[in-house]
């Protein structure tokens, strides 16, 4: 199992989100008997600049040379991604915010078809449900399947109440993993519907160039496309 994290803290290692992942991260090793590979990235390593809008990636490749092929090839070779972001404002991060719209395409493209998906939320007190909401659209659009959505209150829970969320989360996660179920939600199902019309009938593009690359317009649904990604997981 490839576990990528993401910390959207400036703090760093001693962050809270970081600590969150690291012991989430450092359970799913213990009960995977070390059978996990694990690679967490903070915002305040990464050098990632502001996004420009100029819309090249859509186009041919992002015009700014940065981190961020790095970061992309890493999300699409992990079998687990998690999102992490302390609540700023009932937001995430602004580096948090920038990562995502960096990753753009990843909207389009469904390359994380078949991976698990948890989302973290780090508050003092309060504004985790929108922190959560958008995290997990992100990764769901993105074509996860979220199976835990952690919410963390430091002034709120007890330590008992944070170390159950993070190994519920745990659980969820090697559950699904090893049972080999993965789930296409709502709207992946519109998505794909309406990116297969939109491409199909528009000019070449890079995501144009994926689909067809891809096979994608042969696939009458996502369901069947996810099915598919299972069976090659299965041939790998």
């Amino acid at each position: 199992m490839r576990v990528l994290a993401y910390s959207g803290s400036m703090r760093g290692h001693t962050s809270k989100t970081y600590q969150i992942i690291k012991q989430m991260t450092d359970e799913l090793k213990e009960k995977r008997m070390g059978h996990v590979e694990v690679d967490i990235l903070c915002a305040n390593n990464l050098k990632l600049e502001i996004c420009r809008g100029c819309m090249n990636c859509f186009e041919s490749k992002c015009s700014i040379v940065d981190d961020l092929s790095v970061v992309l090839n890493k999300v699409k070779s992990a079998d687990v991604v998690i999102l992490g972001s302390p609540v700023y404002v009932h937001q995430v991060t602004a580096p948090t915010k920038n990562l995502i719209d960096r990753l753009g395409t990843l909207c389009y493209l469904f390359q994380l078809l078949g991976k698990l998906g948890i989302t973290l939320s780090v508050s003092n007190t309060n504004g985790n449900k929108p922190v959560n909401a958008y995290l997990y659209k992100i990764l769901d659009t993105w074509g996860a399947d979220v199976v835990a959505n952690v919410a963390i209150q430091q002034y709120v829970q007890t330590e008992e109440q944070i170390n159950n969320a993070i190994s519920v989360a745990v659980n969820r996660v090697l559950e699904a993993y090893t049972k080999r179920e993965r789930n296409c939600s709502e709207n992946q199902k519109r998505l794909f519907n309406l990116y297969k019309n939109v491409f199909y009938n528009s000019k070449d593009s890079e995501l144009k160039k994926y689909w067809i690359e891809n096979q994608y317009f042969k696939f009458d649904d996502v369901e069947a496309l996810l099915h598919q990604k299972m069976q090659e997981l299965d041939v790998l």
